[in-house]
């Protein structure tokens, strides 16, 4: 496993300090994690229809989230 979501996180921010002191526009980063969210279609999963279709929704979530390593997209948006 790489670095932790915090880690993840605070080199986002760091990066973002390092370039606006460059001069860059400083919702760039946003822009960009939008984008990616839009273009993979972050978020957009249609809801579980059986008791069934949730728990396996549930279950891939709470895998997936375990062994991911970057912030959701609308979080590092944020």
């Amino acid at each position: 496993m790489g670095f932790s979501q915090d880690q993840e996180l605070e080199a986002d921010a760091q990066g973002q300090r390092l370039a606006i002191d460059a001069g860059y526009d400083p919702a760039a980063a946003a822009a960009l994690f939008s984008r990616l969210a839009a273009r993979f279609h972050v978020g957009s999963r249609p809801p579980a229809t059986t008791p069934a279709g949730e728990v396996a929704q549930a279950v891939g979530e709470a895998i997936g989230a375990y062994f991911r390593t970057h912030p959701p997209s609308q979080e590092r948006i944020r």
